[in-house]
C-alpha cells in the first residue's frame, strides 16, 4: 500500500546510520522508466543513504523476476533539482503554484548507476 512516503522502507544500521529503499517496480523491462515525484527528487536530494531496487520483469513470461540495486541517486536528484526549483520560482511569478509533478527518468540514464541484476526466485 502506497504511504506517499518518499520512500518505501527504511534500514537502521549498527551504527545508527539509516538508509532509505525506494523500490521501483515494473512487470515489464529494465528500461522502463523509473517515476519520481518532485517530492521524492527533493528528499533523494537531502539524503545521502537513498537506494533505488528497481525490481522488473515481474509478469513477462518465459523469464523471472530480477533485480537491479542503484545506490547513487542522490546524483540524478542533484540534476534534476535546479530545474523543478525553476519551474516552481517562474510559475511563482505568475501567480501560479506548483504542487506536485510527475519526473519520468530512462533508468539506462548516465547520470544513474544499476549494480549487476540480481535473478529472483
Amino acid at each position: 500500500m502506497e504511504t506517499g512516503l518518499p520512500y518505501d522502507f527504511h534500514i537502521q544500521t549498527h551504527d545508527q546510520n539509516i538508509i532509505y529503499l525506494d523500490v521501483k517496480s515494473t512487470k515489464y523491462k529494465f528500461e522502463q522508466p523509473l517515476i519520481f515525484s518532485s517530492q521524492e527528487i527533493e528528499f533523494i536530494n537531502e539524503t545521502p543513504n537513498y537506494h533505488i531496487y528497481r525490481v522488473f520483469d515481474l509478469y513477462e513470461e518465459d523469464t523471472r523476476p530480477k533485480l537491479k540495486i542503484c545506490n547513487n541517486a542522490r546524483t540524478i536528484a542533484h540534476n534534476i533539482k535546479p530545474h523543478v526549483d525553476s519551474l516552481k520560482s517562474s510559475l511563482g511569478m505568475i501567480s501560479v503554484k506548483h504542487l506536485v509533478s510527475k519526473i519520468a527518468i530512462n533508468p539506462q540514464n548516465e547520470l544513474i548507476n544499476f549494480d549487476n541484476e540480481i535473478i529472483l526466485s
